[in-house]
């Protein structure tokens, strides 16, 4: 039998060694289990473990020159999600503003989108964005593409058939 590999605590322990559990989670940088008798387990993780955990939850943002009408459309693959722009910029900043919005909505009605499984695959990458400053922000959706991943506009993403 495996021995308890992480510290684990009953709600009132944690409660009255709620320094101890926060030092151990956020100083030590190891999860504590909080195990309350009437509701689900809870992991307490410092910030930057959980967003270590968060890293595969990466964004592709697509640039689409629009042929026909002009301007660009930006697209992020993973929230089904793009906006419209008359210049790249003009598309970024109206992404960037329709992503924040998108999170404040989902994350407001998590209780009816956790049980629609194409929105509830979708939670852990609204988490991220809520914990990302500005900055974090862009640099998620408009990082350059390690090499070989492309996302320079295709005949296809182009929209000329």
């Amino acid at each position: 039998m495996v021995a308890e590999l992480l510290m684990r605590y009953n709600a009132t322990d944690a409660r009255r060694h709620f320094h101890s559990v926060l030092e151990e989670a956020v100083q030590h940088d190891r999860p504590v289990v909080i195990d309350p008798r009437d509701m689900a387990e809870t992991i307490m993780l410092s910030r930057e473990q959980f967003l270590r955990a968060l890293a595969p939850y990466v964004f592709h943002t697509r640039v689409i020159p629009e042929e026909e009408d002009g301007g660009f459309t930006l697209w992020v693959e993973e929230l089904a999600l793009g906006e419209h722009g008359a210049t790249v910029r003009e598309a970024r900043d109206a992404l960037l503003a329709s992503v924040c919005a998108s999170a404040a909505h989902f994350l407001a009605k998590w209780d009816f989108y956790r049980h629609v499984p194409d929105q509830a695959e979708r939670f852990f990458y609204y988490i991220r964005i809520a914990l990302a400053d500005d900055r974090e922000l862009k640099r998620m959706l408009f990082a350059p593409q390690p090499p070989g991943a492309s996302t320079a506009p295709t005949r296809e993403t182009a929209g000329v058939m």
